[in-house]
């Protein structure tokens, strides 16, 4: 799908700030708010998959957040996929290229490890899971324009 410029200005505005009204878009794209209106419409519609919030550091603090690095059977894979969906600490699970298949976050509540080692055994103990590799995260930067 090809977009118009000002649906790509929308669209970089979107991801810096999805809570800003539909009026207040209209006024930073210098158009009317109906025609911005039909624009989100649109792209509602082909291209935003969901709007998101961005959460403030010592918010995010309240968690531990870990990537579980994976080799598994791919003969398994649909049942280690639901098995991994099943686990509510589970944010996002990816296939890779490389030393291991896949990727798993984490975010469990700050301080419970008791959690995260009983998550840990769990994933070890789905079968088609051949070896795990666990890190937690001690700090994050990320681009504000991201």
């Amino acid at each position: 799908m090809l977009l118009t410029e000002k649906e790509a200005e929308l669209l970089a505005i979107l991801k810096r700030d999805s809570r800003k009204t539909v009026s207040a878009l209209a006024r930073e794209l210098e158009l009317s708010r109906p025609t911005v209106q039909s624009m989100l419409e649109r792209l509602d519609a082909v291209a935003i998959e969901k709007y998101t919030v961005k959460l403030k550091s010592e918010f995010t603090n309240r968690f531990i957040r870990a990537f579980v690095f994976m080799v598994r059977d791919p003969k398994y894979w649909s049942r280690i996929k639901s098995a991994m969906l099943r686990i509510q600490e589970v944010k996002s699970i990816h296939t890779l290229t490389g030393q291991y298949d896949v990727i798993v976050e984490l975010h469990v509540d700050a301080g419970n490890f008791q959690r995260m080692e009983q998550i840990l055994d769990e994933i070890v103990a789905i079968e088609g899971v051949i070896r795990t590799n666990t890190a937690m995260v001690l700090t994050s930067i990320t681009r504000e324009d991201d």
